[in-house]
């Protein structure tokens, strides 16, 4: 039976029969031990073809991947990233190997059915963050994002999810800025240096903040949320937020040592201070209350809601009656804005993600 690990059983010709120009000529090169295929047998994921054992001392090595049987056109290299093409097909390799006498190949045991393995959204954003990075993700970090989607939608709050960042993963900052869902937000001053692939993107207290270009009122009344992960506590700051301060607020702030949050709301709750590495975050569905997200914690209030106002809403600042203030100086890693939705499964998939983000 074949199985979704390349290094599993081998099968296939006999070794004899792989062993191409071995009888012939004894000078040129003799397999002796197959070539082997590692690695994920899933689309996107990255194989790679060990040369083999070889007697007569090869100069060189020269590889041909196969799908069925049949060559894949250009893939010529040790590794082979497979491709949506690979699904449920069979991959194997050919190892030529050449000195001066002549050349000799071998065929690795193929491996297979590939798996369609990865999420259409975590795909898509996958593709789209390597594009802006200009280089891939390392197979780790693409299974820990597939994870997060995957376990968004099986836990019934990816929908409710409108506009969204993961604010580490990525290579590059212009990686990082690319919307898991909804549109990308706007950067104000965030420069290279301010991301952390692991930890996240820092702002500066001053200046230095994103617009979500998510307005307030794009999510109903009595059914909308904001979360930030917190990856370092900053005193006096707007970590997600934006009202005209008479209108139905939304905000996650950290002031004076304690927390303070706001649901469509005017007039904060005012808690215990926001710790690091963790989530935090508002969600209403209802007119007469809200819960929100502490350290941990998911604690309801019971807060008449008001009508949300049409500014959006911005992370590391809060726009204030058109005023840009209250930047945050410490270090967020995922923002999501959005319909209500169950902030302790939300922290539960995100604190997750970027644990596994932690073992870049």
């Amino acid at each position: 039976m074949k199985g979704l690990d390349a290094t599993g059983p081998a099968r296939g010709l006999p070794g004899a029969a792989r062993r191409g120009g071995a009888a012939a000529v004894a000078s040129i090169p003799v397999n002796t031990i197959l070539p082997v295929i590692t690695g994920t047998v899933r689309d996107a994921e990255t194989l790679t073809c060990s040369q083999g054992t070889w007697t007569n001392s090869p100069s060189s090595y020269a590889y041909q991947w196969t799908r069925d049987g049949s060559n894949i056109g250009g893939a010529t290299s040790s590794t082979y990233e497979l491709t949506n093409d690979d699904v449920g097909a069979l991959i194997a390799c050919v190892v030529v190997a050449t000195n001066a006498a002549g050349s000799g190949s071998a065929t690795a045991l193929d491996v297979g059915p590939v798996q369609d393995g990865f999420d259409a959204d975590a795909k898509t954003y996958i593709t789209a963050v390597e594009t802006a990075d200009g280089q891939d993700l390392e197979p780790a970090v693409r299974d820990a994002i597939n994870d997060f989607v995957v376990g968004c939608k099986a836990d019934g709050i990816w929908d409710a999810i409108k506009a969204s960042c993961i604010l580490a993963g990525a290579r590059t900052l212009t990686g990082a800025l690319v919307p898991l869902k909804g549109t990308a937000p706007t950067n104000f001053n965030f420069v290279p240096g301010d991301y952390n692939r692991t930890t996240g993107l820092v702002g500066n207290g001053t200046s230095k903040y994103l617009n979500s270009n998510r307005a307030h009122n794009a999510d109903p009344q009595n059914s909308n949320h904001i979360a930030a992960y917190v990856s370092s506590q900053a005193i006096g700051s707007i970590m997600v937020g934006g009202d005209n301060l008479s209108s139905g607020r939304n905000y996650i702030d950290d002031t004076g040592g304690n927390g303070r949050f706001d649901c469509r709301t005017i007039g904060a709750v005012t808690t215990s201070r926001i710790n690091a590495n963790t989530l935090a975050g508002v969600s209403r569905s209802s007119s007469t209350s809200f819960n929100y997200r502490l350290n941990g914690s998911t604690v309801p209030q019971s807060t008449s809601s008001n009508p949300p106002d049409s500014v959006n809403t911005f992370i590391y600042a809060r726009s204030g009656s058109g005023v840009i203030e209250n930047f945050l100086p410490g270090r967020l890693s995922f923002y999501s804005i959005g319909e209500a939705l169950d902030l302790a499964l939300l922290d539960a998939r995100v604190t997750t993600l970027i644990n596994a983000y932690g073992a870049i």
